[in-house]
């Protein structure tokens, strides 16, 4: 016997409500994960004279957070896999929001980087299992939005921290502010996220495939991944975006107040204007932009991105070239 028209519309209506309120939940989230992940790149220049550093120490700062985080992205996705999501995701901020407040008590260096390994451990948790919720919730006609929502959190929080972490760090007379603080809505926001209704998986796809469970189906179904030529390209592009993109988010604020002579105040809004900013226009357009590109053919989303990157790659060197008297050049470019 069918449903009455009226009733499944509302029954639509519902589901698109709860689709809407668990992506504004971990958007939130997601804001926080890329507002934690920047601040020690806003203060930079604090931390390093509190701990007497040098700039390779501060290097093997950053490079052990995403160090850390990629690998332990891989079993945490597993982890997804086998227990509910919300889990996953909820626990996972709630240990790198711990783990963010422990950076600004913790004394000493070492104390510091083992905080921001732990920050890594926690933030690894959350792509693998909201990505995999947000499929659950969004039909394939409706995905690419729901995501490019998602993912606003990487320019917003970014945008945020570098606008708002040096500006703490002044009005409570020290670097460790924004650390502490930053914790609390972090906490707030995973109590949201371990309340949500987890989807049932594969809910919002028409077909379904089982995953192989045999060892033998999992070695075919990776061996048959391996085979294809172009992903290593792509990984090696990615590789090389985030080694640029780290590098430049890292150290930009510190070549403002050094080079520049800016203080903490307006090096992270020139920061936040170079990166958050930036970022978010880049956002919203690229999707666009390469949708209207894949029209063509599928592979001109690649030859798009590749060019757009190269493009940035020499932007960037304009910018860092600039003199001292010449900072609308860097911000510029």
């Amino acid at each position: 016997m069918s449903r009455p028209a009226s009733e499944s519309t509302v029954d639509g209506s519902r589901s698109r409500s709860t689709a809407g309120y668990v992506l504004a939940v971990l958007f939130a989230g997601n804001l926080l994960n890329f507002y934690d992940r920047a601040l020690p790149a806003v203060v930079l220049e604090p931390i390093k004279n509190e701990y007497g550093l040098d700039d390779t120490q501060v290097g093997v700062l950053a490079s052990a957070f995403v160090l850390v985080a990629a690998i332990a992205g891989v079993p945490l996705g597993r982890l997804a896999d086998r227990i509910p999501r919300k889990t996953v995701a909820g626990w996972g901020l709630i240990v790198w929001s711990a783990f963010t407040a422990a950076g600004g008590l913790l004394t000493s260096f070492w104390g510091f980087l083992v905080s921001r390994v732990g920050v890594g451990v926690g933030e690894a948790s959350y792509a693998p299992a909201t990505g995999s919720l947000l499929s659950d919730l969004y039909p394939s006609e409706r995905r690419s939005r729901a995501n490019a929502l998602f993912m606003l959190g990487f320019p917003i929080g970014t945008l945020l921290a570098f606008f708002t972490a040096g500006a703490l760090a002044v009005a409570f007379d020290t670097w460790r502010a924004p650390f502490l603080i930053a914790a609390v809505p972090g906490i707030v926001v995973a109590v949201l996220v371990l309340r949500i209704r987890e989807p049932e998986r594969g809910a919002a796809d028409p077909m379904r495939v089982d995953a192989p469970t045999q060892g033998a189906g999992r070695r075919k179904s990776l061996l048959s991944l391996l085979k294809v030529r172009s992903m290593y390209g792509l990984i090696l592009a990615f590789a090389g975006y985030n080694f640029a993109a780290y590098a430049i988010g890292t150290f930009l604020t510190p070549v403002l107040q050094r080079y520049y002579g800016l203080d903490l105040v307006g090096a992270g809004a020139i920061g936040g204007v170079v990166i958050g900013i930036t970022g978010l226009i880049g956002l919203l357009l690229g999707g666009r932009v390469l949708d209207l590109a894949a029209r063509r053919s599928p592979a001109s989303r690649v030859r798009v991105a590749a060019i757009c990157l190269a493009g940035a790659a020499v932007l960037s060197f304009a910018g860092l070239a600039a003199g001292q008297q010449m900072l609308w050049q860097l911000v510029l470019f």
